[in-house]
């Protein structure tokens, strides 16, 4: 096929095309590799001899330039004077004129290390070196740059195109081989060419338009004719188009009507021709599909050296092999990473690596909180179940000094590390208790937290301890020090209607720190009441007062005209919450106490599912009923108060269950004790305060007919504390009747 001069003109400055010039050098039609046809291996070794020669010629023939003439200067009567020639200085001198002074063998091992556009620009700066290099015994010098570029190695050149012309169209720069812009990118091998996209719809035939285009040429001359597909966008083509160089049918038009007097020739020729264009259009896919790869293994290789350059830096591999690299500005091209071109995206690879870091370190300690959690609730299960409301949830398992070690360390923790962790579970379960409770004994008042309770370190108690009984009924009471003091209430914080915490309610909200703070004025109305009962109130536990099941009327509410004839009963707990939420009208607590037949019918009618449906009590003997136990999560049916003390007596055999002994509440959720709501006594308890019917117990004789003096509230406890010395909370029955 014909090829134009454009495809592999070069001259000093920059590629010339026939359309522009025609004085220049064409390296596939001219000189010694322009015959059309590529050295051969057998004729390599007969070129050695010849290369010697060419090479000493060109050193010995002197370089014919025309010597550069100042301007001519004009005189003062207007005639002109001659130019004269400039002096050449020593810069001019320097530069390449010496090059060709180098040993033959020495200047091919240095060419032989050049780029294919090396030796481009290389014979486009004196016309001696191009004499050599586009000599065909420098043919072994084209073939070794092949194997210097960047990425993967380009093939060998068809048998239609020289070794620098085939340079000359891969290396030679995005350059039209028709205008000579530099806009043409893509390159196509069945035409030889670089097509910008005016050159494609000026110089471009499509099949689809051919007797429109092709005007009075024959359509089988196509059949000769190697073709491209990437002009199917020009002119509103099919897709499936073939485009052929208008040129190249106007000469195959031309060299078939010379050969139609010859038949024989001409049979031959078409043949021969059909050929080579089915030999053109395969090399032109493998071509292709080179050029694809030689572009993914630039692209590899590029990334290659990040990878490098970051795992030098310190990195880690799987930390680098896992970010989004490739995806910055300035990673994701074919050029050669070099050292100015890594400090401009190192910083921001960098950054990317170390958000990958974080990420993966985030979902490595992630699957360790759930190793740990795991583990933690298989060993909760051997653990007294009263204990439960003092240990941490699931996820505060990662915060215990035995499991935080293995979940931040940077080795993947063995099974036999798991083990020994949780073998020394039980002392870092008793610390962070111990922290806990010193935490919240620290906001409480010395006053108040001054005890003569045993204070040890809270230790965990296992089910299989034989002494498990002891600490159920006798230790469990005082487990957590001054906080199981019925005086030690806390109420939480930023909650504008104030509710109460006592004891164990107090320790599960460890699960949430920093949500309670101690309350003086609940303090006070719970030291009260111990006093009033004539405890000790720096023995007395929460506990302690739940069993003595005492119940309660508030004589500050009797006194107002809306509460005459009825009032609210409640237990310790819910009185102390009241006047915790009666600031405002209760300005100390006072309070009447139940007799036992009054007290009685209010916890019978408190036992009732209508006022005492919280299902959140536990068996204290095992873990079927308790949430998250191998019972079950959440709330079960028979979580309900009557229905632990059924498990009791049919299951443990317990005729006669304790409360906080043998089973306890504990909420499913972290929060508060469920109370059960006041029970309304009819009782007119304002009578107690105006009318004269109460009998001073001290004073009776017992004598018949012996009168004994009526007194009201007030004034019965003036006469007892002024007659009998008695200051202290009365109690009916004994002090007055």
């Amino acid at each position: 096929m014909p090829v134009t001069r454009s495809q592999s003109r070069m001259d000093s400055g920059r590629p010339a095309f026939p359309a522009k010039r025609k004085d220049g050098w064409n390296i596939t039609m001219k000189g010694d590799l322009g015959t059309g046809e590529a050295a051969s291996d057998s004729s390599i070794d007969d070129c050695e001899g010849e290369a010697h020669d060419v090479y000493l010629e060109a050193r010995s023939k002197p370089v014919t330039k025309r010597r550069r003439l100042d301007k001519p200067e004009t005189k003062t009567d207007g005639s002109m004077t001659a130019p004269q020639e400039r002096e050449i200085t020593w810069q001019a001198q320097s530069g390449l004129q010496n090059l060709l002074s180098v040993p033959l063998d020495v200047l091919f091992e240095t060419y032989s290390l050049l780029t294919p556009a090396d030796l481009l620009n290389l014979a486009r700066t004196s016309k001696k070196l191009r004499t050599v290099l586009m000599s065909r015994t420098f043919v072994l010098v084209w073939r070794a740059a092949r194997t210097q570029v960047h990425g993967l190695a380009a093939p060998s050149p068809p048998d239609d195109m020289s070794e620098p012309a085939w340079a000359q169209l891969l290396y030679g720069g995005a350059v039209c081989s028709e205008c000579g812009k530099s806009s043409s990118l893509k390159i196509e091998f069945a035409l030889r060419r670089r097509l910008c996209a005016t050159c494609m719809r000026r110089c471009l035939v499509c099949s689809s338009s051919w007797k429109v285009q092709c005007r009075g040429f024959d359509p089988s001359v196509m059949k000769f004719l190697p073709y491209t597909t990437t002009g199917e966008w020009a002119f509103g083509n099919p897709p499936d188009g073939k485009f052929y160089m208008k040129q190249d049918v106007i000469a195959m038009t031309a060299k078939l009507a010379g050969l139609a007097q010859d038949k024989a020739a001409f049979r031959k020729f078409c043949i021969k021709r059909i050929l080579f264009v089915d030999d053109v259009m395969q090399e032109s896919a493998v071509y292709e599909k080179w050029l694809v790869d030689a572009a993914q293994s630039r692209m590899t290789m590029r990334y290659e050296d990040i990878v490098r350059r970051l795992l030098d830096a310190g990195h880690e591999e799987v930390d680098i092999l896992n970010s989004p690299i490739m995806a910055q500005p300035g990673a994701y091209s074919e050029q050669k990473l070099t050292d100015q071109a890594w400090k401009f995206i190192q910083e921001k690879m960098k950054e990317v690596v170390m958000e990958t870091r974080a990420w993966r370190r985030k979902s490595i300690v992630s699957h360790r909180n759930f190793l740990a959690g795991n583990h933690y609730l298989a060993f909760r299960e051997l653990i007294l179940p009263a204990q439960w409301a003092y240990l941490p949830v699931v996820s505060q398992a990662e915060t215990l000094s035995c499991f935080k070690k293995l979940i931040d360390q940077e080795e993947e923790p063995s099974p036999a590390d798991w083990t020994s962790a949780v073998q020394k579970l039980p002392q870092s379960l008793s610390d962070w208790m111990e922290s806990n409770k010193q935490r919240y004994c620290a906001m409480m008042p010395a006053i108040h937290s001054t005890t003569s309770l045993a204070n040890p370190t809270m230790e965990i108690a296992l089910l299989s301890d034989p002494c498990i009984d002891i600490i159920r009924r006798e230790k469990m009471a005082s487990f957590a020090g001054p906080l199981e003091l019925a005086q030690s209430v806390f109420t939480a914080a930023n909650v504008n209607r104030r509710r109460a915490f006592f004891g164990p309610d107090i320790c599960q909200t460890w699960q949430k720190p920093d949500t309670l703070v101690f309350s003086a004025r609940g303090a006070i109305a719970a030291l009260a009441i111990v006093e009033a009962l004539r405890l000790d109130a720096y023995s007395t536990t929460a506990t302690t007062l739940d069993q003595l099941q005492a119940r309660f009327v508030c004589m500050t509410c009797c006194k107002e005209e809306k509460y005459v004839g009825y009032q609210s009963a409640y237990s310790w707990r819910l009185y102390v919450e009241h006047y915790m939420q009666s600031e405002s009208d209760h300005p100390v607590p006072e309070w009447h106490i139940l007799n036992p037949e009054q007290t009685y019918d209010v916890i019978r009618r408190e036992d009732n599912p209508k006022h005492y449906p919280h299902r959140s009590w536990c068996c204290n003997h095992c873990t079927q009923y308790h949430p998250g136990g191998s019972g079950g999560s959440g709330p079960s049916p028979d979580r309900n108060r009557a229905g632990i003390i059924d498990h009791l007596r049919t299951v443990h055999d317990i005729a006669d269950p304790v409360d906080d002994v043998d089973l306890f509440y504990l909420s499913t959720i972290v929060g508060r004790r469920c109370l059960a709501e006041p029970v309304i006594v009819n009782q007119d308890f304002a009578a107690l305060l105006t009318d004269k019917r109460l009998h001073c117990g001290h004073c009776r004789t017992g004598g018949e007919g012996q009168r004994t003096r009526l007194f009201t509230m007030s004034s019965l406890k003036s006469h007892i504390k002024d007659k009998h010395k008695i200051v202290r909370i009365l109690e009916p029955g004994q002090d007055f009747y």
